[in-house]
């Protein structure tokens, strides 16, 4: 095991409860994961729902909490608890993780539980990430960055983990739209909709279509680049019926 996450099961085991912010993606996992192997039942995952996130994202979070038998609290919010998120600013992760933990807070107060951890990792620190900030404005903890656990051990950690779905990395329906473009919610489902549509015809698992430029810019990564070309015919066939043009991108989804 990486010394960084044993030092680091240290420092939750002195928690003794403790919520996760849950998501169902790779961070999130592993470490409720290691909050389960240490604090057994006295761990929680939330995730709280909002309109933004895909039901894959949902139904993905489901089968991971049940597989690592942890309860999983879900707390839904609205567009309208979410003020001026649909203007797609570039506050728009700030609204969206403020809000989030507020509501999770809320929770854990009734519970009587001290201590809230999110998946923020080593590697994120020096990047812009807006969410960051509402979790320290939040007092919510990053046990990843406090014990200096980057993304390759996190992975390492992950493939020990024998999860029942291959993992891949989802994003806010927002990032689908430039930043400062307003967005409906028909916008986001309308996006949901066609990434569905594409994953179905190529079965791609790592796919993301942004919309911009009067184009559906469809992005893969490096690996899945020669699977998705195979059926760019019947993606363009299904685009066309439905009166879009669309442009499959060479260079790799990177997030």
């Amino acid at each position: 095991m990486d010394t960084s996450i044993a030092v680091m099961k240290k420092y939750i085991e002195s928690m003794e409860r403790a919520i996760v912010c849950f998501s169902g993606g790779l961070d999130s996992t592993v470490l409720l994961s290691i909050c389960k192997d240490v604090l057994g039942d006295n761990v929680t995952a939330i995730m709280v729902d909002v309109p933004m996130i895909s039901e894959r994202t949902r139904d993905i979070a489901m089968v991971l909490a049940n597989h690592l038998d942890i309860r999983l609290k879900v707390i839904k919010l609205e567009y309208e608890d979410l003020q001026n998120i649909l203007d797609n600013g570039e506050d728009r992760c700030y609204i969206c993780k403020d809000t989030m933990y507020r509501a999770i807070w809320k929770y854990a107060d009734q519970q009587g539980i001290k201590w809230i951890l999110n998946g923020d990792n080593a590697d994120d620190v020096n990047k812009f990430r807006p969410g960051m900030k509402a979790a320290f404005k939040q007092g919510i903890k990053s046990p990843f960055v406090d014990a200096n656990v980057g993304r390759k051990a996190i992975e390492d950690y992950y493939k020990s983990l024998n999860l029942p779905v291959n993992l891949v990395k989802e994003t806010c329906m927002l990032m689908r739209y430039p930043i400062g473009t307003p967005v409906t919610p028909d916008d986001l489902e309308f996006v949901e909709d066609i990434e569905y549509s594409i994953r179905s015809i190529s079965e791609v698992t790592q796919l993301r279509v942004r919309v911009y430029d009067g184009l559906l810019h469809i992005f893969t990564s490096a690996e899945e680049y020669r699977k998705l070309m195979e059926s760019e015919e019947d993606i363009g066939y299904y685009l066309d019926s439905i009166g879009h043009k669309y442009v499959i991108e060479k260079e790799p989804y990177r997030g």
